[in-house]
């Protein structure tokens, strides 16, 4: 794996649009990091994504795992079966759609996802493991024309989220699912129960006031769920709380590596100068080495496990859907 100081000083780097730097540093690394040197672009924005790229392909595992520890409660939720078509909705790179594809056997798993290079790594990773009963499709699952009650169940682990308009996403989920069909998902509760998130944009902030994000807490409220999953046409609504660790790497150099590099921080550390950006950096390894254990970097993390379904006889939803398939 790259050094943690590596990866700091390529960061330093771009935040001052030091391409020459960012190249030295990288062209003597193995693997894909030592290749990406051919392939750097010549604008800032280029050097950032070449490096993002490189990031979530070295940390890919660790990446997953952040979000893992609820997939066994989001798919006994689920009520998985034998045969069931399942549609998961803001898959990534596919870890949840495998869980699901290995419950159902002769069923089918469908993974849909804005992002066509977490849709292609989430294909690779199927086919290593040798599943046929899944299959993954870039596209906005809010507004995709799914044919009429063509899924049994849908899920989604820290997807639905991020939805732009919910109301609409949520009807036409609710279309897509047949009559009885399932709805189970993951989704962050407040900000305040969230540290894994908090804590780590609050070292990086240096002082800003950082805006509000709605799409990360969009799922936050009960009222705002129950309200808007029966305009939408569900019943029997339920939102049980559940709280698991989130674990960011196995020491704090690791989660450093990991964490220095998401897109929160990029984001963060985009708008600092290269002092600032240095000492918002030694802010954040400092957060993670104080949440360094025996078991790992430790951050707490709750979210409500919401389960709903769809009518045996659909009532009209309040809410039309629109938009481009």
């Amino acid at each position: 794996m790259t050094s943690p100081n590596l990866l700091d000083q390529a960061l330093v780097a771009l935040a001052a649009g030091d391409r020459r730097t960012i190249l030295e540093l990288v062209r003597d690394q193995p693997g894909p990091l030592g290749a990406m040197a051919e392939r750097l672009g010549t604008s800032h924005d280029a050097v950032s994504r070449d490096l993002s790229v490189f990031h979530d392909l070295e940390y890919e595992g660790a990446l997953e795992q952040l979000a893992s520890g609820y997939d066994k409660a989001l798919l006994e939720a689920a009520g998985l079966e034998g045969g069931y078509r399942v549609l998961d909705v803001g898959c990534g790179s596919g870890s949840s759609s495998r869980s699901a594809a290995r419950a159902i056997g002769t069923g089918s798993v469908l993974g849909v996802d804005l992002s066509a290079a977490t849709v292609r790594r989430a294909e690779t990773l199927a086919r290593a493991e040798g599943l046929s009963n899944v299959a993954f499709h870039q596209g906005d699952a809010a507004t995709a024309a799914f044919d009429p009650a063509s899924f049994d169940v849908v899920i989604s682990r820290f997807g639905a989220m991020y939805f732009g308009h919910p109301a609409h996403a949520f009807t036409n989920l609710a279309q897509a699912l047949r009559p009885g069909g399932r709805l189970a998902l993951a989704a962050r509760r407040d900000a305040e129960r969230n540290k894994c998130m908090t804590e780590v944009a609050g070292a990086l902030a240096m002082g800003r006031t950082l805006p509000e994000r709605p799409g990360a807490f969009g799922l936050a409220r009960e009222a705002h769920v129950r309200s808007m999953l029966g305009e939408a046409g569900f019943v029997d609504v339920i939102l049980e709380e559940r709280s698991e660790p989130v674990t960011f790497g196995p020491d704090a150099a690791a989660a450093y590596a990991l964490v220095s590099t998401q897109g929160l921080a990029r984001g963060l550390l985009g708008g600092l100068d290269v002092a600032a950006r240095k000492t918002a950096l030694a802010r954040l390894r400092a957060v993670l080495e104080a949440h360094e254990t025996p078991h790992g970097v430790l951050f707490g993390s709750t979210c409500w496990l919401v389960t709903a379904r769809r009518p045996e006889t659909p009532a009209s939803p309040t809410v039309q859907v629109g938009g481009p398939p």
